[in-house]
């Protein structure tokens, strides 16, 4: 998606395991070049919206924004890591 900022996001990536995601698409490193999002959004934690999540995020540096349970199981650094929580209580 891209906002009418010019905001690169990507959300739920699931593609190089999709057998709908064209194999242009399937390139993973084509995220790290001019389609860079500036963050990977993760609406919940089905493999069928997380596969590719870690590899593209790590390979291009790019945040995690998610449920923050989830997202502390990635591993990644504290600069990927954006869980976070929705709602209040």
């Amino acid at each position: 998606m891209i906002s009418a900022g010019g905001t690169r996001i990507l959300i739920d990536p699931f593609l190089t395991g999709n057998p709908t995601t064209p194999d242009s698409l399937k390139q993973l490193a084509r995220y790290n070049g001019a389609t860079k999002p500036a963050v990977i959004l993760v609406s919940h934690s089905h493999f069928d919206h997380t596969q590719d999540v870690k590899a593209i995020a790590t390979a291009g540096g790019i945040p995690v924004v998610g449920a923050f349970e989830w997202v502390q199981t990635l591993g990644l650094p504290d600069s990927l890591n954006r869980g976070g929580n929705l709602g209040a209580r």
